[in-house]
C-alpha cells in the first residue's frame, strides 16, 4: 500500500507583511496482510486550504484501514505573516516500510514564499527556495506552488500529488494539492 499526504495551505497576509508557503506530503510504503471477504478503508489525505488573513490549514493525512500500519502525514498550513515559522513538511507516518518526508514552505519576511514539494517513493519532497515551490518527487509526487515576485501576488496552488500551496500578500493563500 502506497500513501501520499496532502499538501498544506498557504498563509495570507492580515498586515501586508511577508505570509509563510504551506509544507509538501509525506510519502509512505507498507506491505500489509489482507483476508480475503474483509473490508478496508482507504482514507485520501484532503488538501490545506489557503486562507484570508490566517494561517492555512494542513493538508490531510493519508491511509490505509485505521492508519495503524501506513500512514503518510499532511504537510503545514503557511503562517499568517511575516514570521519564520513556514509551513513544515509532512513527517511522521507509522509503521511504515518506506517513508519520505515532504519538502518545508518557505518563510522570508521580505518576499512572497513558496509551498514544499509532495514527497515519492524515491526520496523526500523538495524545500521551497524564496518564491519557488519546491520540487516533487516524480511519478507522483507534485510540485509545491510558486508565488508570483510582485507586490500582491497571485500565487499559485500546489501540485498534484501532495505540494504545498504559496503564500499570498493581499489575497488568500493558495490550496495545497490532496494526497493519493
Amino acid at each position: 500500500v502506497e500513501c501520499w499526504g496532502g499538501g498544506g495551505g498557504g498563509g495570507g497576509s492580515a498586515t501586508g507583511a511577508q505570509a509563510q508557503g504551506a509544507g509538501g506530503g509525506e510519502y509512505c510504503k507498507s506491505s500489509i496482510a489482507v483476508i480475503p471477504g474483509n473490508v478496508y478503508a482507504v482514507v485520501v489525505g484532503a488538501a490545506g486550504v489557503g486562507q484570508l488573513k490566517a494561517q492555512g490549514t494542513d493538508g490531510g493525512d493519508s491511509y490505509f484501514d485505521l492508519g495503524l500500519d501506513v500512514r503518510a502525514k499532511g504537510g503545514g498550513g503557511g503562517n499568517v505573516d511575516g514570521g519564520l515559522f513556514h509551513g513544515v513538511g509532512g513527517n511522521g507516518g507509522v509503521f511504515n516500510m518506506a517513508e519520505n518526508v515532504g519538502g518545508n514552505g518557505f518563510a522570508n519576511v521580505l518576499a512572497p514564499n513558496g509551498g514544499g514539494g509532495g514527497a515519492g517513493f524515491s526520496g523526500a519532497g523538495g524545500n521551497a527556495v524564496g518564491p519557488t515551490g519546491g520540487i516533487g518527487v516524480a511519478p507522483h509526487g507534485g510540485n509545491g506552488g510558486t508565488s508570483a515576485n510582485v507586490i500582491n501576488p497571485p500565487g499559485c496552488a500546489g501540485n498534484n500529488y501532495g505540494g504545498g500551496g504559496s503564500a499570498n500578500n493581499v489575497e488568500p493563500g493558495c490550496d495545497g494539492a490532496p494526497g493519493l
